[in-house]
């Protein structure tokens, strides 16, 4: 369905990514660390780092098995993996969104949907309201993670709406793309200012 269909749509839902867009987290940090630490090239850090991160955010994994998987598989010692120390650091959260919730909250249902992990989640709980969501949604508790389209079905019967009814906002342009092909109107988040933009031009009363 062409992306244009969707502006005259009435939008019931707003739909936002936590990582990037609500919670700002730079990954690319653990995986510098990772890749010095191990000695093993970025790449290969980050393609082991994002494979058990994929485990656990399935519920597949708990962290203890994380840190055995990375460790064993970078020839790592597993008390310097550090992954949740990593997380705290570097996590902060996005003012300018949360304002932007709380201003649609009173015009729109509010739900996220988020890959995460349950430690991740319950660490996250305590740095950021989570009052400002009508509905979460998290791959771990999910089983079930983006850009798999069935997640994205999934929502959609849990919110009790049509697809074109809700409009979804990510960082990650993969995410993006499966989810307009369940018929669900997408942004892809590359900054707030043109996330206004956005919202102005395809929300009736604006922002």
């Amino acid at each position: 369905m062409p992306f244009g269909v969707f502006l005259k749509r009435k939008f019931k839902v707003i739909l936002f990514d936590l990582g990037g867009v609500v919670v700002d987290v730079n990954n690319d940090h653990y995986i510098d660390y990772i890749s010095r630490v191990s000695g093993r090239s970025w790449h290969k850090a980050k393609e082991t780092v994002y494979r058990y991160t994929r485990l656990m955010e399935k519920d597949g994994i708990g962290m203890r098995d994380f840190n055995r998987g990375v460790a064993m598989s970078l020839g790592m010692n597993r008390k310097d993996v550090k992954w949740l120390e990593f997380y705290k650091k570097h996590v902060g959260i996005i003012d300018n969104t949360v304002a932007l919730i709380r201003k649609l909250k009173g015009k729109y249902r509010i739900a996220c949907l988020s890959n995460i992990d349950h430690v991740k989640y319950r660490y996250t709980r305590k740095i950021l309201d989570f009052s400002i969501f009508n509905r979460r949604f998290t791959s771990c508790n999910m089983r079930m993670a983006k850009p798999e389209r069935r997640i994205f079905r999934t929502v959609v019967k849990k919110l009790n709406v049509k697809p074109e009814e809700i409009l979804f906002i990510d960082n990650d342009i993969r995410n993006v793309r499966e989810a307009r092909k369940v018929g669900i109107c997408s942004i892809h988040y590359i900054g707030f200012r043109r996330l206004v933009k956005k919202l102005n031009g395809l929300l009736s009363d604006g922002v």
